[in-house]
């Protein structure tokens, strides 16, 4: 049987479980119920197992890469969106967990340990108050712990249009941000249009 390829601008990609229902404290792995938010609790990466057929995306996603997309893809519960319990899996692939995922969907990829940022998605870094600003001159800390400071950031992985910008602290509008488990590190997933303006302190 010849090797199947999807079409249009869908990718297949490889996950190795549906939902992120573990989580480590103190070295030892635990079981979560993740039944209780089954959208929140969704894989947002894998590995490409397929790109398709038309190669005029640009994407610069190649099979092997890990990318990152939309918790619709591998959702497992109906929604008020409409999205069916797997309804993007491929089928025909019966030993593997291989799910469609349209171009649209994705945010980003990693190959050889180095994450992109595609199409006009950003990530950024939150910002967090400075340790000296929460306590007294005499070193009395007055609430236990730093906090985010609300919409402002770091630019960290810039989509293409705002590479000139890489590493800026950076202010962005309100409700805009969406936060990803990026290789390990937190970041907030937003939009070009999102970014509002590169500050100085």
């Amino acid at each position: 049987m010849k090797k199947q390829k999807p079409v249009r601008d869908l990718f297949w990609v490889e996950v190795e479980k549906e939902q992120e229902d573990t989580i480590k404290i103190n070295g030892k792995e635990l079981y979560l119920d993740s039944s209780y938010n089954a959208l929140f609790h969704a894989r947002q990466h894998g590995k490409v197992y397929q790109t398709p057929v038309n190669d005029n995306l640009n994407l610069d996603i190649k099979n092997g890469d890990i990318v990152y997309f939309h918790h619709f893809v591998t959702a497992d519960e109906e929604t008020t969106y409409g999205t069916e319990k797997g309804v993007n899996r491929v089928d025909f692939i019966k030993d593997k967990k291989v799910y469609k995922v349209h171009n649209s969907q994705i945010y980003g990829r990693t190959r050889k340990g180095k994450f992109k940022a595609v199409h006009h998605w950003n990530f950024v870094e939150q910002l967090k108050e400075d340790e000296e600003s929460i306590k007294t001159e005499s070193g009395i800390y007055f609430k236990p712990d730093v906090e985010d400071i609300r919409l402002y950031g770091r630019l960290i992985h810039p989509s293409k249009e705002l590479k000139h910008i890489q590493g800026e602290k950076i202010i962005f509008s309100e409700n805009s941000e969406y936060k990803m488990d990026i290789e390990g590190e937190e970041l907030m997933r937003m939009r070009n249009q999102d970014i509002l303006a590169v500050y100085k302190d």
